[in-house]
């Protein structure tokens, strides 16, 4: 059985020999019968894969070596007899028939002169899509007429010319590629265009003949010999290796192809190839490595350069090199509009490499269509007249002006700079400018800088490096070359269609199941109902700015290509590169548009490199050396090296590393007959990606059935246990699941919607639940949170509380409600402006309605449908904004009519979270009113002039400058407004007063408090009431059918009126004065806010923060505890990463180690590692019991262990080098055996030994209580532990810190205790303590005790110095830095303190809940987080918080 992950599938070789002869193609010159100057045909002289070598024979026989591979061979073996001939029966795939004509693309001539060795490449597609990739070695082989004459059926018989003389060995010993001249040629007038080609064809090879010399049976002459590795895997570099090796043997042995040698060879290099494993696909940075032992040649196998990439050894910069930008820029939008494009060049490999390197930058986009990079001359007649549909595929150049005369298709050139050929029957537009800001002028510069690198790779050479080394160094400048070009081209497709994701271009549908069973769909028996989301083409092209852009992307959005990569991104059960590079671009821009200092904004770009890193640590695996003798299977030696590998795995509970050694010795195992080892072997994985169960259900399953293992298997514990998505389907089930299939309400038919049908809209099945007839309050939060309509459960509560009343009626006759329509952008009529001053009474029933209540599903859908169509608009109206606001500002209303009065000049008002635009008819670009900043007074009033009546109005006052302390007394009465806004009646222009003073208020807050989440959670509440005043409805589509007729009617205005008003919260804060203002020095100090609960459903406290510092890739991380998620913010961006990594429980503390690994303790006491480089949880170690799981940990950095203790005083200590658990102590256990004694020795064989025994117990002169005063009270509940030096400091809740010495690896001192109560009866808890630079400072209550660690003085050694009075207040964690200690208080302040006089230096004040946890990163940020009622991390400056450290010595 072949191996799943096999380097090579086979090894073809394709030319003459002795047996069959060469036969004649038939030629349009009859006359020419010259075997010297016609065509002949190759053939398929042998297939090699790892378990079978065929080598066909004449009139369809095939023989197969009985004797390959030769470690199975033996005499009693049932195989077929060497000799015998069987019939054929497609033992050699059908696909590998054209194969001679690829390998020799141009007709092949016999000739007299020897040509040098080359190599190119080729592309198979199959039948199922599914593509082959080959590396052709062609090299010449030399023969000898045996007869002049043809037998009966035209072939000409030949042998092997045996060299009688020694040849010179090339001096070219490894293969150049394959390149043909360019010959001019007339262009033929033959009107048709097969009948040209074919004479082109025929020019051209007649030029390329004409010195052929006169016909000569005796003399020897030479044919062309291919050999052929073939893949399913585009390892183009490592194959061509591989192939150059052989090569190289070849030559350096003077092996000739017809010769019993290179058979063995071939063989010998086959067996090893298909059965040398590659890396999983879907584990990134991981490599394998293999040594060919005739010379230590090493060959690297590498990993996609992430989970959603295929393999691609090539260097992409061949592309650049080749296409010229704006070429390259026409070429992309020909791809991506799906246009017939062919390619010329003179070089073959030239046209498959570029068209790989085209074809892999286009993620995350696929080519599904005809691609044939090498279009052979024997099979032009069927792909140059124009195929049907779209195509790519690549021709010699010599065919170019032929195809470029029939105006079918698009024409581009590789080996010139001319632009391409559009013809003008093909519609053809190119990508609009506007997408191209993060692609022209990087990947200028980026090929100038490799073109300047090429010119001057050999100057600054400091000596001459080995082979080995030199090829080394040319992967790592290949990887990163190819990372920085596919950063780049990920910058553009994200440009491009980064808004596809957007939640307001999609809806769910629910329709009924139909009765005909469709191919593509899941069968699911047991719901009627069929749940669809829906991709809205016409919403995304009203986005679109008319002109280039729409028609563009009308090309676009209806390509083949875009569909699958809607139907990919949606279904894809985890998210996918493109969707976390979308998102943190979304989270970048929203940073911009939401910072509260403008000043701060960075104007650059920022790239996808700086967002999302995807570089980190290559783990290399050195698979055994390829043996020059085969004398045991090379997959034993490599099972051998898995399975030490996946022990050591095993041994850290490293799962992830589990899964890839467990995958790579299960397909081992499996090749190896071992079936059901191998597949206990695969269910240890536990990355779906990576589960090979396809291949487990078509090859694996009918094995097991033969060999009657089948129930065995079902009956294995791993399988039982297995989770769902590993279960396996048989022919039993299939066949059960047929059965219940109704035919004939089908028609009896099963292909009936195999056919694509018109994308108008993209349909997909999606994870989520379908909209049911009613929506209980927890579906309905779900759904509005993952369209992310509404972050927070409060402001959900609202909306659903007013959903369920939109067709409540109020007591009023209709007529009472008759009100003016608001008119939408589109022109088209929308909901009626709110009343949001009515003067009809109002219902309390949405304070009172229980959320047990369930929404209507039509209710829910006109809403969705209604803030979609909104939210839209609001995208296309963003882009009339001025061009150097667009990227920093987000539309959050417009209004729906001409309600802007300014110099005769009516506009649409346009709101910002910046400011106020207007913008007029027919203009392009809308004009800045004011800064809401600046605002400084907004006021309703009647506006009346001499010749109208008066009108509901708003005049706005702002200042020039932002200064929105300013209030209403410094106007002065004769002022004009800077903004005056005309209304048709009270009610709209009530909405607006509402609307705009709730922006207005929120902006000030949000600036006071520099909170940005409040920027958020003001656009969150402005889109919802814009949707609820908008929905128009019929109210009996809403009800239950009546048999009464109802009228039409409008939703509950008052109930609409009350959500309104619980919406604008900022306005009542800002009323009431219920927000912080922050103070100047606080301002000063504050660098950024973030906010780990943005897009989580439940609030936790951030309860941990560790710094990581990774030079080598070019950024760091700050990790947060975020309940049972760990975060991760890059400190360069301070954007969020994604990707939140999620434990089993809460977790309780976390701390860093010298091996870039993050330890992870948890509530129940699990406790966890996670890679600080590669941010993946590596190993789970063995859980901690005992009470409140793992409490504390520190690090001790001298001996590399870790500390971690529960509330019951256990201590487990851990190598972190190795993650071996050492051993435990007890703390209180050592306290109370070293009662009466000063010092006790405590080792984990459990002796314990007197240090003094004459000395009696003596009184700590630094507590103001005895020993045995402390004992009496004593509370064994932990609180946190720390490492200072070589001593540990245990933090008990209560009241006392317990201090032991640690004198080696496994002997621990108790040496003192300490307690701050004033009398034993006294409660005064510890609520956190530091040690720092010979101090310890302790904090219980409202008093801070400082503590002196004195190491000369064994009778005093803890001296309290200072005990200081905190007001109202208590800290609840401390961090050292420079001469300062910084602490978080329970009143959500940041003290600075002194530790020269030990005084309060600065207050911050930053926090709207208790400070619980600090870091420090570097010399730059102190970082602090807050309890769940703020959750928010603020980073503080160093420097604006030590400016005048110079002054303080301690």
């Amino acid at each position: 059985m072949s191996l799943l992950n096999a380097f090579i599938d086979s090894i073809v070789c394709v030319g003459f020999n002795s047996e069959r002869g060469f036969t004649i193609k038939k030629q349009f010159d009859d006359n020419n019968d010259s075997p010297f100057q016609s065509s002949i045909k190759p053939y398929v002289l042998s297939m090699l894969t790892a378990d079978q070598a065929l080598y066909p024979q004449s009139k369809d026989n095939e023989v197969i070596d009985q004797y390959y591979p030769s470690i199975f061979y033996s005499k009693s073996s049932s195989v077929l007899p060497l000799n015998t001939k069987v019939p054929k029966k497609h033992i050699i795939p059908i696909a590998y028939n054209n194969l001679p004509l690829f390998c020799l693309p141009e007709d092949v001539k016999i000739s007299h002169q020897s040509e040098d060795s080359r190599i190119h490449y080729i592309v198979f597609t199959q039948e199922d899509g599914k593509r082959s990739y080959a590396v052709v070695l062609t090299f010449p082989e030399k023969f000898i007429l045996k007869s002049v004459e043809p037998d009966e059926d035209g072939k000409y018989e030949i042998e092997p010319y045996v060299v009688k003389q020694v040849t010179k060995k090339p001096k070219n010993r490894i293969p150049s590629s394959y390149r043909y001249e360019n010959n001019t040629s007339h262009r033929s007038s033959t009107s048709s265009g097969a009948s040209r080609m074919r004479e082109r064809s025929q020019s051209n090879t007649s030029l390329r003949t004409s010195n052929t010399n006169v016909f000569n049976a005796s003399e020897p002459f030479y044919l062309p010999h291919c050999l052929v590795l073939i893949s399913s895997h585009t390892y183009w570099t490592a194959m061509q290796e591989t192939i150059s090796i052989i090569h190289d043997e070849i030559l350096q042995l003077k092996i000739e192809p017809s010769s019993n040698a290179y058979k063995q060879l071939i063989q010998k290099y086959a067996f090893l190839a298909c059965n040398t494993p590659t890396p999983p696909i879907p584990c990134d940075h991981f490599s394998l490595s293999f040594s060919i032992s005739n010379n230590q040649y090493l060959i690297t196998l590498d990993p996609p350069i992430n989970s959603n990439r295929t393999v691609l050894d090539l260097d992409l910069s061949i592309l650049l090199l080749k296409l010229n930008i704006g070429k390259l820029l026409d070429v992309l939008s020909a791809i991506l509009t799906q246009q017939p494009i062919i390619f010329f060049s003179s070089d073959y490999s030239k046209l498959v490499t570029t068209l790989e390197c085209l074809l892999y930058l286009i993620y995350p986009f696929k080519w599904i269509h005809i691609y044939i990079p090498i279009v052979p001359d024997g099979l032009s007649d069927y792909y140059l007249e124009g195929p049907p549909g779209s195509y790519i595929m690549g021709v010699h150049s010599r065919h170019q002006d032929i195809v470029e005369s029939l105006d079918l298709c698009l024409t581009c050139n590789l080996d010139n700079d001319d632009n391409i050929l559009i013809p003008e029957n093909i519609e053809f537009h190119p990508i609009p400018a506007t997408k191209l800001r993060r692609f022209t002028g990087p990947i200028t510069e980026h090929l100038h800088n490799i073109k300047t690198a090429r010119s001057l790779q050999n100057i600054h050479s400091l000596g001459r490096l080995r082979y080995d080394e030199q090829r080394e160094l040319e992967r790592q400048h290949r990887i990163d070359t190819n990372y920085k070009i596919i950063t780049i081209f990920l910058d553009l497709m994200v440009d491009l269609c980064d808004d596809t994701l957007k939640p307001i271009y999609w809806k769910i549908d629910h329709q009924q199941k139909s009765s005909s069973l469709r191919r593509s769909s899941t069968i699911d028996l047991n719901n009627r109902v069929s749940n669809k989301t829906i991709f809205s083409k016409e919403k995304y092209l009203l986005s679109k700015t008319e002109g280039i852009e729409q028609e563009f992307y009308k090309l676009f959005i209806d390509s083949t290509a875009f569909q699958l990569f809607i139907e990919d991104e949606m279904a894809s059960k985890i998210p996918t590169e493109f969707q976390k590079i979308c998102q943190l671009r979304s989270l970048s821009n929203q940073d911009r548009s939401y910072h509260f200092n403008t000043e701060l904004i960075d104007d650059h770009v920022e790239s996808t490199m700086s967002l999302f890193e995807t570089t980190s640590n290559q783990m290399l695996l050195p698979l055994p050396d390829w043996p020059l003798n085969i004398t045991t299977h090379y997959l034993d030696s490599c099972i051998e090296v898995f399975t030490i590998e996946l022990l050591h795995a095993q041994e850290e509970r490293s799962q992830p590393i589990i899964s890839v050694y467990a995958y790579l010795r299960g397909c081992a195992l499996l090749t190896r007959g071992y079936l059901l080892n191998g597949l206990q072997d695969l269910y240890l994985i536990d990355n779906e990606n990576l589960f090979p169960k396809n291949y487990i259900e078509t090859m694996i399953i009918p094995l097991l059935s033969e060999a009657h293992l089948l129930d065995l298997f079902r009956h294995e514990s791993f399988y039982i246990e297995s989770i769902e998505w590993k279960k396996i389907r048989t022919n039993s089930i299939d066949s059960d699941m047929l059965q219940s299939i109704n035919l004939e309400q089908s028609d009896n038919s099963l292909d009936d919607n195999i056919s694509v049908k018109p994308f108008n809209d993209v349909t997909l099945n999606t994870k989520p639940t379908v909209i049911k007839d009613d929506l209980t309050f927890e579906q309905f939060y779900e759904y509005v949170h993952r369209l992310s309509i509404i972050i927070d459960k409060d402001s959900a509560t609202i909306l659903f509380r007013a959903l369920l009343h939109l067709i409540k009626t109020t007591n009023k006759p209709v007529d009472t409600f008759k009100r003016n329509r608001r008119w939408s952008i589109s022109g088209s009529l929308s909901r009626e402006t709110v009343n949001t001053f009515s003067t009809q009474p109002r219902e309390n029933s949405i304070q009172t309605v229980s959320l047990n209540s369930s929404l209507s599903g039509k209710i829910f859908e006109v809403f969705l449908e209604t803030w979609q169509h909104i939210n839209v608009e609001k995208v296309r109206m963003n882009s009339y904004l001025p061009k150097d606001r667009q990227k920093n500002e987000t539309t959050l209303i417009i209004s729906s009519s001409d309600i802007v009065s300014k110099k005769n000049e009516d506009g649409k008002l346009i709101v910002t979270q910046r400011g106020l635009y207007s913008l007029i008819e027919n203009h392009s670009s809308a004009r800045l009113l004011t800064e809401l900043l600046n605002i400084i007074y907004i006021e309703l009033y009647q506006f009346k002039t001499m010749f109208t009546a008066a009108k509901p109005a708003i005049r706005i006052y702002a200042s020039q400058t932002t200064s929105s302390t300013k209030n209403v007394s410094v106007l002065e009465s004769n002022s004009n407004p800077t903004v005056m806004l005309l209304f048709k009646d009270i009610h709209e222009q009530n909405f607006w007063y509402k609307i705009i003073f709730e922006i207005w208020s929120g902006i000030t807050i949000a600036h006071k408090e520099c909170d940005t989440t409040i920027f958020h959670k003001i656009s969150k509440h402005i889109a919802l009431i814009d949707t609820l005043t908008s929905m128009d409805y019929n109210e009996q589509t809403l009800l239950p059918n009546k048999t009464i007729e109802k009228p039409k009617r409008n939703c509950n205005l008052a109930n609409i009126d009350k959500t309104i008003d619980e919406l604008t919260i900022f306005t009542r804060m800002r009323n009431t004065g219920t927000f912080k203002t922050l103070n100047n020095e606080t301002r000063k100090a504050l660098h950024n806010r973030l906010s780990p609960s943005l897009n989580e459903t439940k609030r936790y406290t951030v309860s941990c923060l560790v710094f990581t510092e990774n030079p080598d890739n070019r950024y760091s991380l700050l990790w947060c505890a975020y309940g049972h998620k760990l975060k991760m913010f890059n400190t360069t961006t301070w954007i969020c990463n994604p990707n939140d990594i999620s434990f089993s429980s809460v977790i309780t503390c976390m701390y860093s180690d010298a091996c870039d690994k993050l330890w992870i303790g948890c509530v129940k006491g699990e406790i966890f590692i996670v890679d600080t480089i590669q941010l993946i949880c590596k190993t789970q170690l063995t859980t901690i019991g005992g009470q409140g799981g793992c409490q504390t940990m520190t690090y001790d950095t001298i001996q590399n262990r870790m500390l971690i203790g529960n509330r019951s005083g256990l201590i487990t200590i851990w190598n972190t080098n190795n993650r071996q658990r050492l051993f435990e102590i007890n703390l209180e256990d050592i306290y109370q055996k070293s009662y009466h004694m000063q010092q006790k020795i405590y080792k984990t064989e459990m002796l314990l030994n007197l240090r003094n025994q004459i000395e009696e117990p003596k009184i700590n002169l630094s507590s103001s209580t005895s020993p045995t005063d402390i004992i009496s009270t004593l509370s064994n509940e932990l609180k946190t532990i720390q490492i200072y030096d070589n001593l540990l400091f245990a933090c008990y809740r209560d009241d006392y810190i317990l201090i032991f010495r640690i004198i080696n690896l496994d002997t621990f001192i108790y040496e003192d205790i300490l307690s701050v109560k004033y009398t034993p009866e006294s409660s005064m808890p510890i609520h956190s303590f530091l040690v720092y630079k010979d101090q310890l400072w302790i904090s219980t209550s409202c008093i801070i005790s400082v503590f002196n660690i004195n190491y000369g003085n064994k009778k005093n050694s803890y001296h309290l110095i200072m005990k200081k009075h905190l007001e109202d207040d208590h800290l609840l964690t401390m961090l050292g830095f420079s001469n300062y200690i910084c602490a978080g208080s329970a009143r959500g302040y940041v003290y600075i303190f002194r530790m020269d006089n030990y005084e309060l230096y600065k207050t911050f004040d930053g926090h709207k809940d208790g400070v619980c946890c600090l870091c420090s990163i570097l010399d730059m940020y102190i970082i602090s987080g807050s309890q769940e009622d703020d959750t928010s991390i603020v980073v503080w400056d160093k420097e604006q918080i030590k400016d005048d450290i110079a002054t303080i010595r301690l």
